[in-house]
């Protein structure tokens, strides 16, 4: 008999997803949220489950006054209880974590209106006792005084382990106990003075010099503008299931389709083309059915009377476009895909087809060309696109162009530009639209510095 063999599996998979809390104008929050209120984050969802945020910048009670607070909740809307791991991040300005400000949360059962808070996720207090810390903690193991070398030094040490010792510091008070952890809590300390603290003069040594007491402060690197970044990334464990994993009897494999492939073909070798276009001084030949089938436009150009359909020796003009785009917009028609580009010509291809698309009225392509640009905006094409986006109503372009010019850096270098003179001479109106965005974001700048 031949031999049988079988497999399956236990399948425990899981769901992750993360949510950033912007926390613009943090000084402010200290100033209106005394401790134990907090304000909700926006509701997020995760797989199925729908869950919020609950700030508290001043600490969930009296004795966790000097910390900022998180709690991860359970919206009340869901049905079930969810099982999940969750982990809160302190981000960078450049939305990198910053890994000596983490707080992982172990696999636990959340109720819906009820979740999990974290008493100690940033320390914000100004003052440094002199203790010894346990690496990843808050609490002190034995102040220093007490470690002491010789007779009675022992139960010097073991009393002074029993005394609670209250951490007034911001020493290592971010889990990891590395330097960027007492920068972040000294960032936050001095926003929440309302002044910023210079470094203490040194002490002279008994041979000359100084010495440094205490280490430079550089909570400035994760306090931008007054706003801070929180990641809350939650990982749920769904249910288990089995499944069989049994090799086929009979394995087929179908391959993925090669339609275009196919397509593409025809139009390099030109095979059945029956029209005719003239773009300049070059000639391209398609095939009418295709174009009319992909493009209302083509239909009508070459149905329209624009050419007998049975004069294949005459061809249709096509005026104001460059021979390589109008060859391009070919390739796009057959194949649904553009050719394979450099990155210098990508950008400057992209602001013809643009063009070319609205004028036969292929959204697809409009916007595959507007998420180009997008991808290649500098302050040397930035003002030019900026225009070309106002005159084919592409808005999500024209948003992505005037978030780059919020900068007053990369403004000041696009108005140095010729793009720029061209912007504000063919369009008035989008110069002044332009103007009163930039004016409100300097506003809500200056007001989140005071």
């Amino acid at each position: 008999m031949p031999r049988q063999e079988s497999a399956s599996a236990i399948v425990g998979e899981t769901v992750t997803g993360q949510h950033v809390l912007h926390i613009d104008g943090y000084s402010r929050t200290k100033e209106e949220l005394p401790t134990g209120k907090s304000i909700q984050s926006c509701p997020f969802r995760v797989g199925d489950s729908s869950w919020f945020l609950e700030y508290y910048p001043n600490g969930s009670s009296s004795e966790y006054a000097d910390f900022i607070c998180i709690r991860l909740i359970l919206n009340e809307s869901v049905s079930a209880p969810v099982k999940a791991r969750a982990k809160l991040t302190l981000l960078d300005p450049a939305g990198k974590p910053v890994k000596c400000s983490t707080r992982k949360v172990g696999l636990r059962e959340y109720c819906p209106g009820h979740g999990f808070r974290h008493p100690k996720f940033i320390f914000i207090g100004t003052e440094r006792p002199n203790v010894v810390v346990r690496r990843g903690s808050c609490e002190p193991l034995i102040s220093r005084r007490h470690c002491q070398v010789g007779p009675g030094g022992a139960r010097a040490r073991a009393a002074a382990a029993a005394m609670p010792v209250r951490v007034r510091g911001w020493r290592r008070c971010i889990s990891g106990g590395s330097r960027k952890s007492l920068g972040v809590a000294a960032g936050l300390a001095e926003v929440a003075g309302g002044r910023r603290r210079g470094r203490r003069r040194g002490r002279r040594r008994p041979g000359g010099g100084r010495r440094r007491s205490g280490r430079r402060r550089q909570g400035s690197e994760y306090l931008l503008d007054d706003c801070i970044k929180i990641s809350c990334e939650i990982i749920i464990s769904t249910k288990l299931r089995k499944e069989d994993r049994s090799a086929p009897a009979t394995s087929v494999v179908v391959p993925p389709s090669d339609l275009n492939q196919h397509l593409g073909s025809l139009f390099t070798t030109k095979d059945g083309a029956d029209v005719t276009f003239q773009v300049a001084s070059e000639t391209f030949k398609a095939r009418q059915f295709l174009l009319a089938a992909r493009s209302l436009v083509f239909k009508g150009e070459l149905s329209g009377g624009m050419k007998e359909s049975t004069a294949t020796a005459d061809c249709i003009r096509i005026d104001d476009m460059l021979p390589q785009v109008f060859q391009t917009l070919l390739h796009f028609r057959y194949t649904d895909q553009l050719p394979e580009m450099e990155v210098e010509e990508e950008a400057m291809m992209a602001q013809h087809l643009l063009e070319a698309a609205g004028r036969y009225d292929m959204r697809r392509l409009k916007l595959i060309c507007e998420d180009k640009l997008c991808r290649h905006l500098d302050a040397s094409t930035v003002a030019t696109t900026l225009v070309l986006a106002e005159q084919h109503s592409c808005q999500g372009l024209k948003e992505a162009c005037i978030e780059f010019l919020k900068s007053p850096e990369a403004l000041e270098e696009v108005m140095e530009t010729d793009g720029f003179e061209h912007l504000t001479k063919s369009c008035s109106a989008l110069v002044k639209e332009l103007l009163s965005k930039l004016a409100t974001c300097s506003c809500k700048r200056r007001k989140l510095s005071t």
